[in-house]
């Protein structure tokens, strides 16, 4: 299973959350990630800013669909005054949720309030956090395997030099040919490479004579 991840590090001014009518949006965040290019939009809604304690919310959406062996982790988190990470006002998401115009998506109703923003994760003014699209790539689904066309490459193994391992002169002339067919096709060559006539050893079989069939 291949893993593919981006992080993206946002940083709004705390006032410009504060200055927010209801329902008006932050700016939205996009994620891309390496080759999938799949793409995610991070956005965080107020519903009212004019009270202190009234939370804001957080929606995502994926831009565009990955196939089916292709599964998709998003998440989101604060970082805290201490330059860590804030596991309290965190999220993850698997984004299976499907809306009625067929993307992916999810949200958070609640998110986080004003009041917790300033006292936890406001430093200088800005608030920072972290969004991150993580793609996991299944390798375990069956490998399509042609139809059989044993006929067709026998074929083609007899006409060709490519890996032969006996040869016959005649005449002068070389022709090269493949035991394991000749064996399988002819009880005779398989009595003399491999029978009482031993003849299996030798790579080469010279014939003085063609054969020729009588008119």
């Amino acid at each position: 299973m291949d893993l593919v991840s981006n992080f993206v590090e946002h940083k709004v001014e705390y006032l410009e959350i504060q200055k927010l009518a209801i329902g008006q949006r932050l700016p939205k965040l996009t994620i891309s990630v390496g080759e999938h290019n799949a793409k995610s939009s991070m956005v965080a809604v107020s519903a009212s800013t004019r009270q202190w304690r009234v939370p804001l919310s957080l929606a995502v959406a994926l831009l565009n669909e990955t196939n089916a062996n292709t599964h998709l982790v998003f998440e989101i988190f604060f970082m805290g005054k201490d330059g860590f990470p804030a596991a309290q006002h965190s999220q993850r998401s698997l984004l299976v949720r499907k809306a009625s115009q067929g993307f992916r998506f999810d949200a958070w109703w609640r998110f986080v309030k004003l009041s917790e923003l300033d006292s936890r994760y406001v430093i200088n003014g800005v608030v920072k956090f972290i969004c991150g699209l993580i793609i996991l790539r299944n390798h375990n689904e069956p490998i399509a395997v042609p139809p059989p066309n044993l006929g067709n490459q026998l074929g083609i193994m007899v006409g060709s030099a490519n890996g032969s391992d006996i040869s016959f002169s005649v005449d002068g002339e070389m022709f090269h040919a493949h035991w394991a067919v000749l064996t399988a096709c002819s009880p005779v060559f398989h009595a003399e490479f491999f029978g009482g006539m031993a003849e299996g050893s030798i790579s080469c079989v010279t014939l003085d004579e063609p054969v020729r069939h009588a008119g």
